[in-house]
Protein backbone atom coordinates (compact mmCIF):
# COMPACT_ATOMS: atom_id res chain seq x y z
CA UNK A 1 0.00 0.00 0.00
CA UNK A 2 1.31 3.33 -0.83
CA UNK A 3 2.46 5.54 2.36
CA UNK A 4 0.08 6.41 4.96
CA UNK A 5 1.84 9.84 5.28
CA UNK A 6 5.33 11.19 2.99
CA UNK A 7 6.59 11.77 6.09
CA UNK A 8 6.03 7.82 7.40
CA UNK A 9 8.33 6.54 4.48
CA UNK A 10 9.75 3.33 6.19
CA UNK A 11 13.00 2.95 3.30
CA UNK A 12 16.36 4.52 3.14
CA UNK A 13 16.60 8.03 1.77
CA UNK A 14 19.46 8.73 -0.90
CA UNK A 15 22.07 10.76 0.90
CA UNK A 16 23.63 13.00 -1.25
CA UNK A 17 24.08 16.01 0.01
CA UNK A 18 23.33 17.70 -3.03
CA UNK A 19 19.62 16.87 -3.28
CA UNK A 20 17.07 17.72 0.51
CA UNK A 21 16.54 14.40 2.03
CA UNK A 22 12.69 13.90 2.30
CA UNK A 23 12.13 13.33 5.93
CA UNK A 24 13.88 16.74 6.99
CA UNK A 25 12.42 18.43 4.25
CA UNK A 26 9.23 17.49 3.45
CA UNK A 27 7.11 19.23 6.06
CA UNK A 28 9.27 22.11 5.37
CA UNK A 29 8.69 22.17 1.20
CA UNK A 30 4.62 22.11 2.24
CA UNK A 31 4.72 24.86 4.28
CA UNK A 32 6.88 27.44 2.22
CA UNK A 33 4.63 26.31 -0.85
CA UNK A 34 1.81 26.75 0.70
CA UNK A 35 2.82 30.45 2.08
CA UNK A 36 3.98 31.38 -1.33
CA UNK A 37 1.72 30.52 -4.10
CA UNK A 38 -1.60 29.65 -1.90
CA UNK A 39 -3.55 26.31 -0.46
CA UNK A 40 -1.32 23.40 -1.14
CA UNK A 41 -4.70 20.90 -1.46
CA UNK A 42 -5.91 18.82 -3.99
CA UNK A 43 -9.69 18.00 -4.24
CA UNK A 44 -12.92 18.16 -6.30
CA UNK A 45 -12.61 19.82 -9.90
CA UNK A 46 -8.56 20.21 -9.52
CA UNK A 47 -8.55 16.27 -9.22
CA UNK A 48 -11.17 15.76 -12.01
CA UNK A 49 -9.10 17.94 -14.19
CA UNK A 50 -5.57 15.82 -13.68
CA UNK A 51 -7.85 12.56 -13.88
CA UNK A 52 -9.12 13.71 -17.44
CA UNK A 53 -5.30 15.01 -18.92
CA UNK A 54 -4.40 11.73 -17.77
CA UNK A 55 -7.17 9.87 -19.79
CA UNK A 56 -6.75 12.03 -23.03
CA UNK A 57 -2.96 11.53 -22.95
CA UNK A 58 -3.52 7.83 -23.39
CA UNK A 59 -6.75 7.69 -25.26
CA UNK A 60 -4.76 9.57 -27.81
CA UNK A 61 -2.42 7.21 -28.52
CA UNK A 62 -5.12 3.89 -28.77
CA UNK A 63 -7.76 5.54 -30.39
CA UNK A 64 -6.08 6.81 -33.46
CA UNK A 65 -4.44 2.81 -33.87
CA UNK A 66 -7.95 1.89 -34.78
CA UNK A 67 -8.46 4.19 -37.02
CA UNK A 68 -5.52 4.28 -39.26
CA UNK A 69 -7.22 1.84 -42.14
CA UNK A 70 -9.98 5.40 -42.42
CA UNK A 71 -6.49 7.37 -42.20
CA UNK A 72 -4.35 5.63 -44.82
CA UNK A 73 -7.57 5.70 -47.15
CA UNK A 74 -8.44 9.41 -46.84
CA UNK A 75 -5.12 10.55 -47.14
CA UNK A 76 -3.41 7.64 -49.18
CA UNK A 77 -1.02 6.83 -46.85
CA UNK A 78 1.68 4.14 -47.58
CA UNK A 79 2.22 2.25 -44.55
CA UNK A 80 5.38 3.90 -43.38
CA UNK A 81 3.91 7.03 -42.77
CA UNK A 82 1.11 5.21 -41.09
CA UNK A 83 3.56 3.85 -39.12
CA UNK A 84 5.05 7.24 -38.51
CA UNK A 85 1.06 8.62 -37.39
CA UNK A 86 1.94 6.37 -34.23
CA UNK A 87 5.66 6.86 -33.62
CA UNK A 88 5.96 10.41 -34.00
CA UNK A 89 2.88 10.70 -30.63
CA UNK A 90 5.00 8.11 -28.94
CA UNK A 91 8.40 9.22 -29.62
CA UNK A 92 7.63 13.04 -28.32
CA UNK A 93 5.93 11.91 -25.57
CA UNK A 94 8.81 10.46 -24.12
CA UNK A 95 10.97 12.68 -25.38
CA UNK A 96 9.92 15.72 -23.49
CA UNK A 97 8.26 13.70 -20.24
CA UNK A 98 11.52 14.39 -17.87
CA UNK A 99 11.75 17.43 -19.33
CA UNK A 100 7.97 18.32 -18.82
CA UNK A 101 8.79 17.22 -14.94
CA UNK A 102 11.98 19.60 -14.14
CA UNK A 103 9.97 22.44 -15.62
CA UNK A 104 6.98 21.86 -13.38
CA UNK A 105 9.54 21.78 -10.34
CA UNK A 106 10.68 24.79 -11.31
CA UNK A 107 7.44 27.26 -12.96
CA UNK A 108 5.02 25.49 -11.34
CA UNK A 109 3.08 22.18 -11.92
CA UNK A 110 -0.15 23.81 -12.21
CA UNK A 111 1.52 26.48 -14.98
CA UNK A 112 2.76 23.55 -17.09
CA UNK A 113 -0.31 21.41 -16.86
CA UNK A 114 -2.50 24.02 -17.92
CA UNK A 115 0.27 24.87 -21.15
CA UNK A 116 0.14 21.24 -22.00
CA UNK A 117 -3.61 21.05 -21.76
CA UNK A 118 -4.45 23.92 -24.01
CA UNK A 119 -1.80 22.98 -26.44
CA UNK A 120 -3.07 19.75 -26.53
CA UNK A 121 -6.57 21.28 -27.64
CA UNK A 122 -4.87 23.47 -30.26
CA UNK A 123 -2.84 20.27 -31.55
CA UNK A 124 -5.85 18.11 -31.61
CA UNK A 125 -8.02 20.60 -33.22
CA UNK A 126 -5.41 21.03 -36.00
CA UNK A 127 -4.70 17.36 -36.20
CA UNK A 128 -8.50 16.60 -37.17
CA UNK A 129 -8.35 19.24 -39.72
CA UNK A 130 -5.47 17.71 -41.48
CA UNK A 131 -5.17 17.73 -45.22
CA UNK A 132 -1.85 15.10 -46.12
CA UNK A 133 -0.29 12.63 -44.13
CA UNK A 134 2.60 14.33 -43.39
CA UNK A 135 0.81 17.45 -41.86
CA UNK A 136 -0.94 14.63 -39.95
CA UNK A 137 2.28 13.81 -38.65
CA UNK A 138 3.94 16.95 -37.68
CA UNK A 139 0.59 17.55 -35.38
CA UNK A 140 0.91 14.41 -33.95
CA UNK A 141 4.39 14.90 -33.12
CA UNK A 142 3.18 17.85 -31.15
CA UNK A 143 0.55 16.42 -29.43
CA UNK A 144 3.05 14.07 -28.24
CA UNK A 145 4.78 17.61 -27.10
CA UNK A 146 2.13 18.84 -25.13
CA UNK A 147 0.96 15.54 -23.45
CA UNK A 148 4.63 15.64 -22.06
CA UNK A 149 4.04 18.83 -20.56
CA UNK A 150 1.10 17.62 -18.91
CA UNK A 151 1.50 14.43 -17.70
CA UNK A 152 4.32 14.55 -15.41
CA UNK A 153 2.45 17.35 -13.95
CA UNK A 154 -0.28 14.74 -12.50
CA UNK A 155 1.62 12.46 -10.39
CA UNK A 156 3.88 15.24 -8.76
CA UNK A 157 1.06 17.15 -7.96
CA UNK A 158 -1.02 14.03 -6.32
CA UNK A 159 2.53 13.40 -4.47
CA UNK A 160 3.43 17.07 -2.79
CA UNK A 161 -0.67 17.91 -2.25
CA UNK A 162 -2.36 14.82 -0.96
CA UNK A 163 -1.58 12.45 1.71
CA UNK A 164 -2.33 9.50 3.66
CA UNK A 165 -6.02 8.22 1.92
CA UNK A 166 -6.12 10.75 -0.14
CA UNK A 167 -3.19 10.30 -1.84
CA UNK A 168 -3.96 6.44 -2.01
CA UNK A 169 -7.38 7.62 -3.69
CA UNK A 170 -6.01 9.78 -6.05
CA UNK A 171 -3.46 6.94 -6.81
CA UNK A 172 -6.10 4.91 -7.41
CA UNK A 173 -8.30 7.24 -9.70
CA UNK A 174 -5.41 7.77 -11.84
CA UNK A 175 -4.03 4.58 -12.40
CA UNK A 176 -8.13 3.85 -13.67
CA UNK A 177 -8.18 6.94 -15.76
CA UNK A 178 -5.41 6.45 -17.54
CA UNK A 179 -5.61 2.65 -17.99
CA UNK A 180 -9.18 3.22 -18.98
CA UNK A 181 -8.05 5.55 -21.92
CA UNK A 182 -5.78 3.26 -23.30
CA UNK A 183 -8.40 0.36 -23.30
CA UNK A 184 -11.21 2.49 -24.21
CA UNK A 185 -9.17 4.27 -26.65
CA UNK A 186 -10.35 1.44 -29.32
CA UNK A 187 -13.82 1.67 -27.55
CA UNK A 188 -14.77 5.14 -28.50
CA UNK A 189 -12.55 5.46 -31.59
CA UNK A 190 -14.69 2.05 -32.83
CA UNK A 191 -18.01 4.02 -31.94
CA UNK A 192 -16.59 7.37 -33.70
CA UNK A 193 -16.04 5.27 -36.27
CA UNK A 194 -18.67 3.70 -36.63
CA UNK A 195 -20.82 6.70 -36.48
CA UNK A 196 -18.81 8.61 -39.33
CA UNK A 197 -19.99 11.95 -37.89
CA UNK A 198 -20.87 14.42 -40.78
CA UNK A 199 -18.95 12.13 -43.22
CA UNK A 200 -16.02 13.11 -41.28
CA UNK A 201 -14.48 9.89 -40.77
CA UNK A 202 -11.43 10.03 -38.41
CA UNK A 203 -11.12 13.14 -37.72
CA UNK A 204 -13.94 13.06 -35.09
CA UNK A 205 -11.57 10.41 -32.91
CA UNK A 206 -8.80 12.93 -32.47
CA UNK A 207 -11.44 16.13 -31.85
CA UNK A 208 -13.17 14.09 -29.03
CA UNK A 209 -9.94 14.67 -27.39
CA UNK A 210 -10.25 18.40 -28.03
CA UNK A 211 -13.76 18.61 -26.67
CA UNK A 212 -12.45 16.82 -23.61
CA UNK A 213 -9.70 19.15 -23.37
CA UNK A 214 -11.89 22.13 -23.54
CA UNK A 215 -14.08 20.81 -20.81
CA UNK A 216 -11.36 20.88 -17.86
CA UNK A 217 -9.53 23.69 -19.19
CA UNK A 218 -10.68 26.06 -16.54
CA UNK A 219 -10.27 23.41 -13.84
CA UNK A 220 -6.66 24.55 -13.90
CA UNK A 221 -7.46 26.97 -11.92
CA UNK A 222 -8.16 24.95 -8.81
CA UNK A 223 -5.61 23.08 -8.89
CA UNK A 224 -2.57 23.48 -6.13
CA UNK A 225 0.40 25.94 -6.57
CA UNK A 226 3.22 23.58 -6.25
CA UNK A 227 6.61 23.80 -7.41
CA UNK A 228 9.99 22.84 -5.89
CA UNK A 229 11.59 25.13 -3.54
CA UNK A 230 14.98 24.55 -4.98
CA UNK A 231 14.73 23.57 -8.86
CA UNK A 232 18.21 24.34 -9.82
CA UNK A 233 19.64 25.38 -12.79
CA UNK A 234 18.09 23.69 -16.02
CA UNK A 235 20.21 20.83 -17.34
CA UNK A 236 20.40 21.84 -20.90
CA UNK A 237 22.89 19.57 -22.03
CA UNK A 238 21.32 16.63 -20.13
CA UNK A 239 17.98 16.81 -21.81
CA UNK A 240 19.33 17.12 -25.43
CA UNK A 241 21.82 14.10 -24.94
CA UNK A 242 18.68 11.97 -23.10
CA UNK A 243 16.67 13.39 -25.97
CA UNK A 244 18.71 12.27 -28.66
CA UNK A 245 18.96 8.75 -27.10
CA UNK A 246 15.02 8.46 -26.71
CA UNK A 247 14.82 9.74 -30.39
CA UNK A 248 17.64 7.67 -31.49
CA UNK A 249 15.95 4.52 -29.77
CA UNK A 250 11.55 5.28 -30.51
CA UNK A 251 11.93 6.47 -33.84
CA UNK A 252 13.79 3.02 -35.62
CA UNK A 253 11.50 1.06 -33.88
CA UNK A 254 8.27 2.56 -34.97
CA UNK A 255 9.11 3.08 -38.80
CA UNK A 256 11.96 -0.46 -39.22
CA UNK A 257 9.60 -2.85 -38.87
CA UNK A 258 7.06 -1.26 -41.57
CA UNK A 259 10.06 -0.73 -43.92
CA UNK A 260 12.59 -3.39 -43.85
CA UNK A 261 15.19 -1.67 -41.49
CA UNK A 262 16.93 0.48 -44.02
CA UNK A 263 20.49 1.33 -42.80
CA UNK A 264 19.41 4.69 -41.38
CA UNK A 265 17.23 3.09 -39.09
CA UNK A 266 20.23 0.08 -37.74
CA UNK A 267 22.51 3.17 -37.07
CA UNK A 268 20.28 5.10 -35.41
CA UNK A 269 19.56 1.79 -32.92
CA UNK A 270 23.39 1.42 -32.47
CA UNK A 271 24.28 5.36 -31.52
CA UNK A 272 20.65 5.12 -28.98
CA UNK A 273 23.46 3.03 -26.35
CA UNK A 274 25.88 5.83 -26.95
CA UNK A 275 23.89 8.59 -26.38
CA UNK A 276 22.11 7.48 -23.40
CA UNK A 277 26.23 6.41 -21.71
CA UNK A 278 26.72 10.08 -22.46
CA UNK A 279 23.75 11.41 -20.68
CA UNK A 280 24.49 9.60 -17.88
CA UNK A 281 28.29 10.63 -17.55
CA UNK A 282 26.88 13.90 -17.74
CA UNK A 283 24.86 13.61 -15.23
CA UNK A 284 27.22 11.99 -12.66
CA UNK A 285 29.39 15.28 -12.85
CA UNK A 286 26.67 17.36 -12.53
CA UNK A 287 25.96 16.02 -9.65
CA UNK A 288 29.52 15.64 -8.40
CA UNK A 289 29.84 19.41 -8.47
CA UNK A 290 26.57 20.03 -6.29
CA UNK A 291 24.45 20.77 -8.56
CA UNK A 292 20.85 19.03 -9.96
CA UNK A 293 20.97 16.99 -12.59
CA UNK A 294 17.70 16.10 -14.86
CA UNK A 295 17.86 12.94 -13.88
CA UNK A 296 19.81 12.60 -10.48
CA UNK A 297 22.08 9.62 -10.10
CA UNK A 298 21.78 9.17 -6.69
CA UNK A 299 18.00 8.79 -6.63
CA UNK A 300 18.02 6.51 -9.48
CA UNK A 301 20.79 4.15 -7.87
CA UNK A 302 18.44 3.54 -4.91
CA UNK A 303 17.30 0.24 -5.33
CA UNK A 304 13.06 0.44 -4.75
CA UNK A 305 13.61 2.87 -7.60
CA UNK A 306 15.90 0.99 -9.87
CA UNK A 307 13.44 -1.84 -9.79
CA UNK A 308 10.34 -0.21 -9.38
CA UNK A 309 11.55 1.99 -13.34
CA UNK A 310 12.21 -1.90 -14.70
CA UNK A 311 8.97 -3.37 -13.33
CA UNK A 312 7.32 -0.56 -15.08
CA UNK A 313 8.59 -1.02 -18.41
CA UNK A 314 7.52 -4.71 -18.46
CA UNK A 315 4.59 -4.48 -17.17
CA UNK A 316 3.98 -1.83 -19.84
CA UNK A 317 5.28 -2.97 -22.66
CA UNK A 318 3.38 -6.21 -22.06
CA UNK A 319 0.13 -3.94 -21.94
CA UNK A 320 0.67 -2.34 -24.96
CA UNK A 321 1.99 -4.81 -27.25
CA UNK A 322 -1.64 -6.80 -25.97
CA UNK A 323 -3.49 -3.84 -26.54
CA UNK A 324 -2.06 -3.74 -30.25
CA UNK A 325 -1.84 -7.80 -31.10
CA UNK A 326 -6.08 -8.06 -29.60
CA UNK A 327 -6.76 -5.32 -32.40
CA UNK A 328 -5.17 -7.29 -35.02
CA UNK A 329 -5.85 -10.53 -34.70
CA UNK A 330 -9.80 -9.24 -33.90
CA UNK A 331 -10.15 -7.09 -36.73
CA UNK A 332 -7.74 -8.79 -39.28
CA UNK A 333 -8.13 -12.46 -38.44
CA UNK A 334 -11.55 -12.52 -37.25
CA UNK A 335 -13.03 -9.92 -39.62
CA UNK A 336 -14.15 -7.66 -36.44
CA UNK A 337 -14.95 -4.29 -37.26
CA UNK A 338 -13.20 -1.87 -34.99
CA UNK A 339 -16.76 -0.95 -33.13
CA UNK A 340 -17.19 -4.84 -32.26
CA UNK A 341 -13.10 -5.33 -31.22
CA UNK A 342 -13.45 -2.41 -28.35
CA UNK A 343 -16.68 -4.04 -27.30
CA UNK A 344 -14.89 -7.34 -27.05
CA UNK A 345 -12.61 -5.22 -24.18
CA UNK A 346 -15.32 -3.69 -22.14
CA UNK A 347 -15.62 -5.57 -18.91
CA UNK A 348 -11.53 -5.92 -19.27
CA UNK A 349 -12.09 -2.25 -19.34
CA UNK A 350 -14.52 -2.38 -16.22
CA UNK A 351 -12.67 -4.86 -14.32
CA UNK A 352 -9.76 -2.55 -14.41
CA UNK A 353 -11.56 0.79 -13.44
CA UNK A 354 -13.53 -1.41 -10.82
CA UNK A 355 -10.14 -2.70 -9.24
CA UNK A 356 -8.33 0.61 -9.57
CA UNK A 357 -10.61 1.89 -7.04
CA UNK A 358 -10.63 -0.94 -5.01
CA UNK A 359 -6.70 -1.74 -5.09
CA UNK A 360 -6.64 -0.86 -0.72
CA UNK A 361 -8.91 -4.33 -0.89
CA UNK A 362 -6.57 -6.26 -2.68
CA UNK A 363 -3.52 -4.56 -0.67
CA UNK A 364 -5.35 -6.32 2.08
CA UNK A 365 -5.55 -9.28 1.21
CA UNK A 366 -2.22 -9.90 -0.70
CA UNK A 367 -0.27 -7.63 1.96
CA UNK A 368 3.58 -6.51 0.45
CA UNK A 369 3.24 -9.25 -1.94
CA UNK A 370 0.25 -7.26 -4.17
CA UNK A 371 2.42 -6.43 -6.69
CA UNK A 372 3.53 -10.71 -6.87
CA UNK A 373 -0.04 -11.70 -7.15
CA UNK A 374 -1.18 -9.09 -9.97
CA UNK A 375 2.10 -10.27 -12.05
CA UNK A 376 0.96 -14.47 -11.53
CA UNK A 377 -2.62 -12.92 -12.63
CA UNK A 378 -1.76 -11.23 -15.72
CA UNK A 379 0.53 -14.13 -16.90
CA UNK A 380 -1.87 -16.26 -16.02
CA UNK A 381 -4.78 -14.19 -17.98
CA UNK A 382 -2.03 -13.70 -21.21
CA UNK A 383 -1.83 -17.89 -21.29
CA UNK A 384 -5.74 -18.26 -21.04
CA UNK A 385 -6.46 -15.89 -23.82
CA UNK A 386 -4.35 -17.34 -26.25
CA UNK A 387 -5.20 -21.03 -25.80
CA UNK A 388 -8.41 -19.69 -26.08
CA UNK A 389 -8.26 -17.89 -29.73
CA UNK A 390 -6.02 -20.60 -30.60
CA UNK A 391 -7.98 -23.79 -29.86
CA UNK A 392 -11.32 -22.11 -30.96
CA UNK A 393 -9.86 -20.83 -33.95
CA UNK A 394 -11.28 -19.88 -36.60
CA UNK A 395 -14.17 -18.77 -34.53
CA UNK A 396 -13.08 -18.80 -30.95
CA UNK A 397 -15.89 -18.58 -28.09
CA UNK A 398 -16.23 -14.77 -27.30
CA UNK A 399 -17.94 -15.80 -24.20
CA UNK A 400 -14.89 -17.89 -23.13
CA UNK A 401 -12.42 -15.17 -23.90
CA UNK A 402 -14.25 -12.57 -21.21
CA UNK A 403 -12.77 -14.45 -18.08
CA UNK A 404 -9.37 -14.10 -18.57
CA UNK A 405 -10.23 -10.81 -19.90
CA UNK A 406 -11.55 -9.59 -17.01
CA UNK A 407 -8.73 -11.47 -14.54
CA UNK A 408 -6.20 -9.45 -17.33
CA UNK A 409 -7.91 -5.83 -16.16
CA UNK A 410 -7.86 -6.96 -12.43
CA UNK A 411 -4.38 -8.12 -12.67
CA UNK A 412 -3.18 -5.06 -14.23
CA UNK A 413 -5.16 -2.71 -11.77
CA UNK A 414 -3.55 -4.38 -8.99
CA UNK A 415 0.09 -3.37 -10.42
CA UNK A 416 0.04 0.16 -11.39
CA UNK A 417 -1.41 1.71 -8.55
CA UNK A 418 1.28 -0.11 -5.89
CA UNK A 419 3.97 0.30 -8.37
CA UNK A 420 3.38 3.83 -8.53
CA UNK A 421 3.11 4.58 -5.07
CA UNK A 422 6.21 2.44 -4.38
CA UNK A 423 8.41 4.77 -6.88
CA UNK A 424 7.09 8.21 -5.96
CA UNK A 425 7.45 7.80 -2.58
CA UNK A 426 11.23 7.25 -3.10
CA UNK A 427 11.98 10.52 -4.17
CA UNK A 428 12.07 13.87 -2.28
CA UNK A 429 9.35 16.60 -2.88
CA UNK A 430 11.50 18.90 -4.05
CA UNK A 431 12.00 16.56 -7.54
CA UNK A 432 8.66 14.76 -7.47
CA UNK A 433 8.50 16.57 -10.90
CA UNK A 434 11.39 14.17 -11.70
CA UNK A 435 9.90 10.91 -10.40
CA UNK A 436 6.74 11.85 -12.39
CA UNK A 437 8.29 12.54 -15.90
CA UNK A 438 10.62 9.56 -15.34
CA UNK A 439 8.22 6.74 -14.43
CA UNK A 440 5.63 8.68 -17.23
CA UNK A 441 8.70 8.28 -19.36
CA UNK A 442 9.45 4.87 -18.88
CA UNK A 443 5.41 4.22 -19.21
CA UNK A 444 5.33 6.06 -23.05
CA UNK A 445 8.98 3.87 -23.97
CA UNK A 446 7.76 0.80 -23.13
CA UNK A 447 3.92 1.00 -24.40
CA UNK A 448 6.17 2.02 -27.52
CA UNK A 449 8.63 -0.80 -27.42
CA UNK A 450 5.89 -3.20 -26.49
CA UNK A 451 4.61 -2.23 -29.87
CA UNK A 452 7.19 -2.54 -31.96
CA UNK A 453 9.26 -5.04 -30.17
CA UNK A 454 6.12 -7.91 -29.51
CA UNK A 455 4.85 -6.19 -32.91
CA UNK A 456 7.58 -7.51 -34.80
CA UNK A 457 7.58 -10.82 -33.55
CA UNK A 458 3.93 -11.37 -34.64
CA UNK A 459 4.20 -10.18 -37.68
CA UNK A 460 6.60 -12.08 -38.38
CA UNK A 461 4.96 -15.33 -36.86
CA UNK A 462 1.89 -14.63 -38.35
CA UNK A 463 2.89 -15.10 -42.17
CA UNK A 464 4.56 -18.49 -41.26
CA UNK A 465 3.07 -20.97 -42.78
CA UNK A 466 3.09 -22.98 -39.69
CA UNK A 467 1.86 -20.41 -37.35
CA UNK A 468 -0.52 -17.94 -39.08
CA UNK A 469 -2.74 -15.35 -37.41
CA UNK A 470 -3.81 -17.56 -33.89
CA UNK A 471 -0.44 -19.81 -33.81
CA UNK A 472 1.38 -16.26 -33.86
CA UNK A 473 -1.25 -14.80 -31.11
CA UNK A 474 -0.74 -17.51 -28.69
CA UNK A 475 3.07 -17.45 -29.55
CA UNK A 476 3.33 -13.65 -28.25
CA UNK A 477 0.65 -14.63 -25.42
CA UNK A 478 3.54 -16.81 -23.77
CA UNK A 479 6.58 -14.81 -24.32
CA UNK A 480 5.24 -11.82 -22.72
CA UNK A 481 3.65 -14.26 -19.64
CA UNK A 482 7.40 -15.30 -19.86
CA UNK A 483 8.36 -11.41 -19.43
CA UNK A 484 5.99 -10.99 -16.58
CA UNK A 485 7.17 -13.75 -14.78
CA UNK A 486 10.58 -11.61 -14.40
CA UNK A 487 8.31 -8.79 -12.54
CA UNK A 488 6.61 -11.07 -10.42
CA UNK A 489 10.49 -11.89 -9.50
CA UNK A 490 11.53 -8.51 -9.04
CA UNK A 491 8.09 -7.83 -6.86
CA UNK A 492 9.32 -10.18 -4.75
CA UNK A 493 12.61 -8.51 -3.80
CA UNK A 494 10.88 -5.04 -4.06
CA UNK A 495 10.40 -3.47 -0.38
CA UNK A 496 6.97 -2.36 -0.01
CA UNK A 497 5.64 -0.26 2.80
CA UNK A 498 3.70 -2.87 5.31
CA UNK A 499 0.03 -2.00 4.72
CA UNK A 500 -1.93 -0.32 7.87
Amino acid sequence: MVPAATDDRRVTRPTAARLPRAEDQNDQDDTRTAEREGPAALRGFGLFTLLIGGFIATYTFSAVNVALPFIERDLSAPPAALQLVMGAYGSCFALLLIVGGRLGDMFGRHRLFGIGLAAFLVASVAAGLATDINGLVALRGLQGFAAALLMPQILATIQTATSGAARLRALGLFSMTAGIGTAAGQLIGGVLLSADIGGMGWRPVLWFAAVLAAAVLPGVFALPRTRSDAPGRPDVPGALTLGLGVLALLVPLSVGPSQGWPLWTVLLLAASPAALWVFWRWERRVEDRGRLPLVPPSVVRHRAVRLGLVMAGLIFASYGAFMYEFALVTQTGLGYSPLESGLSLTLCTLAYAFASVKVGFFERIFGTRVLAAGGVGIAVALVAIGAVVLLGWPHPSPWLLQPPLILFGCAQAMTFAPLVGTVMAEVPQSVAGLSGGLFSTVQQAALALGVAGYGSVYSVASHAPSLSFPGAFALCMAVQAVSITLFVVLAARLRRPTPN
